[in-house]
């Protein structure tokens, strides 16, 4: 009992010997420039504050006894419409508040041909472009005009059909003016904008751009056969590209030498080799950039593998993208043909992934202009959400229609709400599907519930069905068997 209530003793003092020094600073301000006051702080607390070069003049009034560093801070920046964010162990970079909450933010969206949405989505994550998917669009977001058409113009890149037998590099280029920041302590401005590449770009830079660099690794001979780069001794040029703009020009290059593959990165007077083993580790972020230099301005430029092969969202490093939409879970046909038939009705549904459109027939009607009793056009307003309307001829009377998709695991259900008009009456629908693969085959039940509001009843239907489902398209066919009848439903995606 003794020993630990002397070890209780020595944690209580440790602690209170710690808070003590944790508020051990001591200012006295007056009429400073801000500039001289973070300096005076940095030789202090040995941290390092960034800043733009706009601030550094700024006068500042504070005499205080007895705090921590970030409370100075505060003290010291708030009442200036300054704030601070600890971007790294010891780096703070101080910004303006207005600069942050008042930057424009602008918007586009994209429909892809060839790839999943989420695919582009999971690209767009790993080079920082903030995005969501909505429905079959990509919506994405960058801070200038300028921004948005070169991230449009990479996806629009990414998304043909043309690439698929290359690989390629992204290329992100961040320019900084070196005369607009500033740094409390006498350390490399190019060591800091290396190590902490995200922070710089939120503060201190809207000069971003992102540019696409496709490549082969078959090198044409010049009897104009296509070699493996393995067989090449001596150094060549796999793919180009001349970055161009008023900060700073370059050259990009795939390099094959010395039985390796470079990214070079060249201006006019200086260039930089990067192996591309190490563009592939993008998880350890100083392996990935390079420095170059124009006068004033500072380039960071960082570099992003996309290969074509095979889909591996679980690698961080190699953004390996099918080119096909159509790929193991992330299939999404948009095209659909499905048809149903329970003596003596036929049921026929199109569909292209924006509208819908279905019909009805009644065969037992023995006149041409009985025979279709209701036809019904959707249109697409969210993700897997459809509004529209019919007509039913057995009673003369439009109809208005709302119907969703859920889809969890390896189950389905399709809610529809249905509302005649003339009738003043309601009808629900609840389709359930569990589906069972093995490769590329599969197999299911079905159940259908439908309550109608006038005769207050519900009716059941149930189902089986088979199918094969391929990288271009799903085929279903099955049977159906509602109130004592039998029927078949047979349907094609694609």
């Amino acid at each position: 009992m003794i020993f630990f209530k002397y070890l209780s003793v020595v944690f209580l003092m440790t602690m209170l010997l710690i808070s003590v020094l944790s508020f051990s600073l001591d200012v006295d301000f007056s009429e400073t420039h801000l500039g001289e006051a973070l300096s005076y702080i940095s030789s202090l607390e040995k941290v390092v504050f960034v800043y733009p070069s706009e601030i550094e003049k700024v006068r500042v009034n504070l005499k205080i006894q007895k705090v921590d560093l970030e409370t100075l801070l505060r003290l010291l920046l708030l009442p200036l419409g300054l704030d601070y964010e600890n971007i790294a162990e010891g780096t703070y970079v101080i910004f303006s508040k207005d600069s942050i909450y008042s930057t424009p933010r602008y918007v586009s969206t994209y429909e892809p041909n060839y790839l999943d949405p989420r695919i582009i989505s999971k690209f767009l994550d790993n080079i920082n472009i903030e995005n969501h998917v909505l429905g079959n669009r990509n919506v994405y977001y960058a801070r200038t005009k300028e921004q948005i058409s070169h991230v449009s113009n990479l996806i629009s890149k990414l998304d043909n059909q043309k690439s698929i037998s290359q690989s390629a590099l992204v290329i992100r280029v961040t320019y900084i003016l070196s005369d607009e920041v500033r740094m409390s302590q006498n350390i490399s401005l190019e060591s800091f904008l290396l190590s902490n590449v995200q922070g710089v770009q939120k503060h201190f830079s809207n000069k971003i751009y992102y540019f696409y660099l496709p490549f082969s690794l078959k090198y044409k001979l010049s009897d104009g056969d296509n070699t493996d780069i393995s067989s090449l001794k001596d150094e060549e040029i796999l793919g180009s590209y001349m970055i161009e703009n008023d900060y700073g020009s370059f050259l990009s290059e795939v390099v094959w030498k010395s039985d390796n593959i470079f990214v070079r990165f060249k201006n006019e007077s200086e260039y930089v080799d990067l192996p591309l083993y190490k563009v592939r580790e993008y998880g350890e972020k100083k392996q990935n950039s390079a420095i170059l230099k124009f006068g004033n301005s500072i380039a960071i430029v960082e570099t992003y593998l996309v290969e074509f092969s095979n889909l591996k969202q679980q690698d961080s490093g190699n953004f390996s993208l099918s080119r096909t939409k159509n790929i193991l879970d992330n299939r999404r046909f948009t095209n659909s043909f499905e048809l149903m038939y329970i003596e003596p009705k036929v049921a026929i549904a199109l569909s292209n992934g924006k509208n819908k459109f279905s019909a009805i027939f009644d065969t037992s009607n023995s006149t041409a202009t009985n025979i279709v009793e209701q036809v019904d056009f959707l249109s697409n307003i969210f993700e897997e959400s459809y509004i529209g309307f019919g007509y039913n001829f057995s009673v003369n009377s439009f109809t208005l229609i709302l119907e969703d998709f859920i889809e969890f695991w390896n189950f389905k259900l399709q809610p529809i709400i249905q509302y005649v008009i003339k009738l003043n009456s309601f009808s629900v629908s609840l389709n359930g599907e569990l589906n069972f693969s093995a490769g590329n085959f599969m197999a299911g039940l079905s159940a259908l519930m439908k309550y109608d509001s006038i005769s207050n009843t519900s009716k059941m239907s149930y189902g089986a069905f088979i199918g094969m489902n391929q990288s271009f398209a799903e085929y279903k066919l099955g049977i159906v068997f509602s109130e004592n009848s039998l029927g078949f439903h047979g349907s094609l995606k694609w």
